[in-house]
This record gives structure tokens, sequence and C-alpha cells, in this order.
């Protein structure tokens, strides 16, 4: 059973990847999200790169409902995404946790790396919470909290760890938990 911890964290980060609040993760959740991000970075619709950002979203939706869908209808509810966490991350017994994990990493690097260095600098991490409609008033001290080398950049290891230490993690202290902002202000 996931604890009271991961139960805030997880319903944080669905409600985040909900984009249209309408109870489902969803491919329309992920239109928009891709749709945003071009607004973000200023790209117009049917420009090249606001097609690479809408496959690339497609891409990361796609990735994410081959572990999340459970019944096949497109969409997955609170019970779905708690059901993946608990079965198929926190408790798997398999390699399952660590290819979704790199999975997704790959494809958020694809996404947000705009300048294809291989880390994800301060702006890029900006985009990040621009586009998911995070409160930005808190990239700074999260950028920093993760950035374990102080190198200013997120490298994929280091992002791997934060990803994994919110989705896997019940310790409130591990710097993972900053990944979307403060948790604490989450939680509220």
């Amino acid at each position: 059973m996931l604890t009271i911890l991961q139960q805030i964290k997880h319903r944080y980060i669905f409600n985040v990847l909900d984009f249209d609040n309408n109870g489902y993760i969803e491919k329309a959740d992920f239109i928009a999200i891709a749709e945003n991000l071009c607004m973000v970075r200023g790209e117009e619709t049917d420009t090249e790169e606001s097609k690479d950002i809408m496959n690339q979203c497609m891409k990361l939706w796609e990735g994410l409902a081959y572990y999340i869908d459970e019944n096949n209808d497109k969409q997955c509810s609170l019970k779905e995404w708690f059901s993946f966490i608990e079965d198929r991350l926190i408790n798997s017994k398999s390699d399952e946790a660590p290819l979704f994990l790199n999975s997704t990493v790959k494809s958020i690097f694809d996404l947000y790396d705009v300048d294809s260095d291989g880390n994800i600098s301060w702006q890029e991490y900006l985009d990040i919470f621009l586009s998911f409609r995070l409160n930005a008033s808190l990239v700074a001290k999260s950028f920093k909290t993760l950035d374990a080398n102080n190198d200013k950049s997120l490298s994929r290891d280091e992002l791997v760890n934060a990803i994994s230490d919110f989705l896997i993690s019940d310790d409130l202290e591990l710097p993972g938990n900053w990944i979307f902002g403060n948790l604490y202000d989450q939680a509220a």
C-alpha cells in the first residue's frame, strides 16, 4: 500500500499530468502540454519545431500509456496511476522500474534539452515548469537542490535520481522531492 507521502506525491503528479482536470491522464493532456510548451518557446503552430514538440509529447504519452493504462481504454484514472506506482514501480521485482524511469527521462531530455548538450540548463528546466503550469517561483530552489554536482545543469543521471526519488521514495528529505517544486507547497 502506498504511504501517505507517496499518495500525496502521486496525486499531485497525476493532477499535473491531467492537464484538462477531467480526472484522467490521456492523450489530450499531452497534446495540451505540447501546445503549452510551444507557447512557452514562442513557437507558432505548424512550424517544424512545433510539430517536433508535438511528436515528442505523443511519444511520451505512448510510453507512459504502455505502462499505466491497465484496461486499454486510452486513459488513466487515479486508481490506475496508484496501482501502476505501487505494483510496477515501488514493489516491482523485475527490471520494469529502471526501464520505465530511463525511458521517461530519455523522453523528457529529448523534449527539453533544446541545445542537445545532454544536460538540462536552468532555462530548459524553467520550460518544464512553465509547460506543466508548475509554480515558476520555485524553479531556482528546485534546480539548485537537484544539481548534485553544482555544475549549473542537470545531467540525465541527476534527473533519473530525482524522478526515482519522487516516484518511489517515502523519504521527504530526498532532493528528488523538489523535482516539481516544494513538496510541502504541493501537498497544501
